[in-house]
């Protein structure tokens, strides 16, 4: 079943930037949860990323001519607004196929990004 997310939270995936709107994680992580069917613990979002960026650039093509260099902190509620205007503001995300996640349980076999 898709769910709506901000285009904030696509982006924070798509280019490892937090860009959520106010700066809020939370959307962040609940589109990885999501779309992982899993409840992460913050060592395995690295991987979750990585999973889920392939599956929201096939889906929302847009976010590859996405340019997060334009953003820096003192624009980035501007930067931000620009994007909502000329994309939209949020957007129905399918999760991952079913198998595709991989639980990684060990601390300490964290993957690279």
């Amino acid at each position: 079943m898709a769910k709506k997310f901000h285009i904030g939270a696509l982006l924070s995936v798509t280019t490892g930037a937090m860009v959520c709107p106010s700066g809020d994680p939370k959307e962040f992580f609940g589109l990885l949860n999501y779309m992982t069917a899993d409840n992460l613990d913050p060592h395995e979002i690295a991987n979750a990323m990585k999973e889920c960026r392939p599956s929201l650039f096939t889906q929302f093509p847009f976010l590859s001519d996405i340019n997060i260099k334009e953003a820096n902190p003192e624009n980035f509620e501007e930067w931000l607004s620009s994007q909502v205007k000329r994309y939209g503001e949020t957007f129905t995300v399918q999760p991952l196929p079913p198998g595709t996640h991989q639980v990684v349980n060990d601390i300490f076999n964290i993957p690279e990004c």
